[in-house]
């Protein structure tokens, strides 16, 4: 199984633009020969991952309280 990172090594290209060629993002110009290389590479065995969590992608979720003194004295 090959990673986006994978395919965008093969393909001399960055995973951004595996990403916006896979998708099919037309708000991004890219050359049909980048478009050709990226799409055979990917058939090489690219399967989108379902949990980027696993793949070892660390992305912070949190939240943020602001307490106003008038309001919440604690």
């Amino acid at each position: 199984m090959a990673s986006i990172r994978d395919v965008a090594a093969l393909a001399g290209v960055s995973a951004a633009t595996v990403s916006r060629v896979l998708n099919n993002d037309t708000t991004y110009k890219i050359r049909e020969e980048t478009r050709s290389k990226v799409d055979a590479t990917a058939r090489t065995g690219y399967t989108e991952s379902r949990s980027p969590l696993k793949q070892g992608s660390r992305r912070a979720v949190g939240q943020a309280h602001w307490l106003h003194p008038e309001r919440d004295e604690r």
